[in-house]
């Protein structure tokens, strides 16, 4: 009887560590999914951000408010809640952007639209449009 009992706490040692391996083994694989599902749906959403670029193609001033032509450049659809604008470094809004009259709210890859600034953008002034992938400045006429 005596060599026996060396023998099962023996046993019982490598069975409370191959438990605990085994836990942590399943622990860590866990871990690494969530950590990597995590990251991938960060660089998605950054990679949908850079798709959506903007350009200034005209400033109109020739009324009592000013025209900006804005051209989707990117390859995502751009909602027009997503630009904003600034005349001299000034956050201004827009009435509405339209597309040949037509009010739109989503501007599709490589559409140009014509948004009404509430503020004349005056001769010389700084007129910047930006947009969640990029920033687009011009002077205005």
């Amino acid at each position: 009887m005596k060599g026996i009992t060396p023998v099962i706490a023996i046993i019982l040692l490598l069975l409370i560590t191959v438990a605990m391996v085994g836990f942590a083994m399943v622990w860590f694989q866990r871990f690494v999914a969530t950590a990597g599902q995590q990251t991938q749906e960060n660089l998605q959403a950054q990679l949908d951000q850079q798709s959506k670029l903007v350009s200034i193609e005209n400033i109109d001033n020739s009324g009592a408010e000013s025209i900006v032509s804005v051209k989707n450049k990117g390859t995502k659809n751009l909602l027009v809640s997503e630009l904003a604008f600034f005349v001299d470094s000034s956050r201004v809004s827009a009435e509405g952007c339209s597309d040949a009259g037509t009010p739109v709210d989503i501007i599709v890859p490589g559409a140009t639209v014509e948004c009404a600034l509430n503020t004349f953008c005056g001769t010389d002034s700084r007129l910047k449009v930006t947009a969640p992938g990029n920033p687009d400045e011009s002077i205005c006429p």
